[in-house]
C-alpha cells in the first residue's frame, strides 16, 4: 500500500511541481511560494537577484517532508557571502530516497546595480540517481532573475529557470522544466507585505501564487498563502532571535495531505532591527 502511495505521489510531483525547480525555504513556503519578489537568504534559490540586496552574510538550512513520508524529503542548505563588487551564493539541494533521488548544486552571483534593480544569476550541476540498472544522470542549466523597486511600496520581480531547455535524456525529447516567474511585492504597511506571482512551465497549466504577510509583534510574523495549479492552501510563522531566523510552514494538499517544511537562517552582522525580513533592506 505505502509504495503504490508512493509511486503516485512521485509522479503526481514529477508532473506538477517540476523538483528541478521547487521553491525553497519555510518562510516563502508560508506565503505559498511566491518567491520572485522576496528577497531573503533563499533567494539564492529562488530569484538570485534578491541576493544583490542583502547586506548581510548568511547561512541556512531547510527540511520539507512532504505528505509526511520521508521518501519524499526535500532537504537544503544556502549560503551567502557579502562583497563589495557583488554577493555570492551556494546553495545544495536533495530531494528523494536511496532508490530515487534528484541533486542540485548551484552557484550564483546577484548584484544591486543601482538602489531600485539587482540583477542576479545561478549556474546549476544536477545529479539524478536513478533505480539499479539504471545510470545516474548529470545536467547543467542556469537561471537569471531581475528586481526592480517602482517605489518603497511596490516591488516588481522576474526569474527564467533553464532557458536552454536542457535534456533530461539525450536520446529523447524529455527535457528539464523551463519555468518563467513573474511576480509583485507590495508593502501595505510596516506590518503587512502581499505577494502574488504567475508561474508558467511551459509544459504545464499556470500556477498562480498569492501570499500575506503580517507582523504580529517586533519578532514574530505570520503568513498565509494559496497556489491554483496544483490547488494548495498555505500556512506559515516565523520567530527572530536576534541574529537567528527560524521559520516553519506547512502546505495542504485536497488530495495528498499535509507537507511541514523548517528552516533556520543565522545572519553574521547584526541587522539595524529585529522584524522577520520580507524583502531588500531599504
Amino acid at each position: 500500500m505505502k509504495k503504490s502511495l508512493l509511486i503516485s505521489i512521485l509522479t503526481f510531483q514529477l508532473a506538477t511541481s517540476q523538483n528541478s525547480n521547487v521553491a525553497i525555504g519555510a518562510s516563502a513556503g508560508g506565503l505559498g511560494n511566491s518567491t520572485v519578489a522576496y528577497s531573503q537568504l533563499w533567494s539564492v534559490h529562488n530569484n538570485q537577484a534578491g541576493i544583490g540586496f542583502l547586506t548581510s552574510s548568511e547561512v541556512g538550512i531547510s527540511y520539507e517532508n512532504r505528505f509526511g513520508l520521508k521518501e519524499l524529503g526535500n532537504k537544503a542548505i544556502a549560503g551567502v557571502y557579502i562583497t563589495p563588487k557583488g554577493n555570492w551564493g551556494l546553495t545544495i539541494r536533495s530531494f528523494g530516497f536511496k532508490n530515487y533521488s534528484e541533486n542540485k548544486f548551484g552557484l550564483a552571483y546577484g548584484r544591486a546595480i543601482s538602489p531600485k534593480l539587482s540583477l542576479g544569476m545561478q549556474f546549476n550541476f544536477h545529479n539524478i540517481l536513478q533505480p539499479a540498472g539504471y545510470a545516474a544522470l548529470n545536467r547543467f542549466t542556469i537561471e537569471a532573475g531581475m528586481m526592480y523597486k517602482f517605489s518603497d511600496k511596490l516591488h516588481f520581480a522576474t526569474h527564467l529557470f533553464n532557458p536552454t531547455r536542457t535534456k533530461i535524456i539525450s536520446y529523447s525529447n524529455e527535457k528539464m522544466p523551463t519555468i518563467l516567474k513573474v511576480g509583485l511585492a507590495y508593502h501595505y504597511s510596516t506590518k503587512v507585505v502581499a505577494m502574488a506571482e504567475i508561474e508558467n512551465d511551459i509544459d504545464f497549466q499556470t500556477n498562480v501564487k498569492v501570499g500575506l504577510s503580517y507582523k504580529i509583534v517586533e519578532r514574530i510574523t505570520v503568513r498565509g498563502g494559496i497556489n491554483t495549479f496544483p490547488w494548495r492552501n498555505f500556512l506559515g510563522v516565523g520567530i527572530v532571535f536576534d541574529d537567528l531566523y527560524v521559520d516553519a510552514s506547512a502546505s495542504f494538499d485536497p488530495k495528498l495531505g499535509i507537507s511541514p517544511q523548517l528552516s533556520i537562517n543565522y545572519r553574521f552582522s547584526k541587522p539595524e532591527d529585529y522584524s522577520t525580513p520580507l524583502l531588500s533592506p531599504k
